[in-house]
């Protein structure tokens, strides 16, 4: 009898449980769109770019930082759900003139970052971004620029 007890009572838990873990498969696959290829890279853009690798959380996230004069302002670019770093180029040879310093990275799951997307886990990386450019860019000039 406790058996067929325990049996009756594992049935929902397992069902809801399994519920749960499709739910969170559905919202990836709904939401994130994760790009891996790097279709292009600075050389191609005649940009010089180096290679950065920030901890976020358990994961390190890939980007490129395109350095432009110390007292210039940083920017963080944030690229849309669909796209990569690779996909920014353009924008940063147009920013080249403005001799802006400028950081692209890919969220986790995304180009050669780490991890699987989730919605908390962009923000996480958006803020180890940010936290990375206020160590190089003391005098504080920073700006976001996202796109969606």
């Amino acid at each position: 009898m406790n058996k067929l007890l325990a049996l009756v009572l594992m049935l929902p838990i397992s069902f809801t449980a399994g519920c749960a873990s499709i739910a969170q498969s559905v919202e990836r696959a709904s939401l994130f769109h994760p790009k891996k290829e790097l279709l292009a890279n600075p050389r191609s853009f005649g940009l010089e770019a180096q290679d950065v690798f920030i901890l976020s959380g358990e994961n390190r996230i890939h980007g490129w930082f395109f350095p432009g004069e110390p007292d210039r302002m940083y920017v963080v670019y944030l690229h849309g759900n669909a796209e990569n770093i690779s996909s920014a180029l353009g924008l940063v040879a147009s920013l080249r003139p403005q001799r802006l310093n400028v950081l692209l990275i890919d969220y986790r799951g995304y180009g050669k970052s780490q991890g699987e997307p989730s919605v908390e886990g962009i923000v996480e990386d958006a803020t180890a971004a940010v936290d990375w450019v206020k160590r190089q860019a003391p005098q504080g000039k920073i700006a976001l620029w996202g796109r969606s």
